[in-house]
């Protein structure tokens, strides 16, 4: 196994709660990939301009994946809820358009 050879930029973790949120890094911290939250968050609502995306920017003090993240890696981290009552048919909606724009910006790195 190759170990150290490559480098982890960026880590989701999800989950569902009441609404759809964004729980990012705080923005002071400095990102492997920078302003990627933001460019990625503003790809979402391009996408759907009746949405915005509730982003929520914590510090690193509670023990979460996004923190983990960030802490071991150096990594970009968020995790991101989607609201119980969302419509499926808009969670894979937005999914497609989050992952598309996710790569978009990672080709443009």
């Amino acid at each position: 196994m190759r170990r150290g050879k490559n480098k982890v930029l960026l880590g989701f973790d999800f989950h569902s709660t009441q609404r759809d949120i964004y729980y990012t890094l705080a923005d002071e911290l400095p990102s492997v990939i920078h302003g990627f939250k933001d460019y990625w968050l503003q790809g979402i609502d391009n996408t759907f301009p009746e949405y915005v995306p509730s982003d929520s920017p914590d510090p690193l003090s509670a023990p979460i994946t996004k923190t983990w993240f960030y802490k071991q890696f150096g990594a970009e981290g968020i995790t991101y809820e989607v609201g119980d009552e969302t419509p499926r048919s808009f969670v894979e909606a937005k999914a497609r358009a989050a992952a598309v724009e996710m790569m978009q910006l990672l080709i443009l790195r």
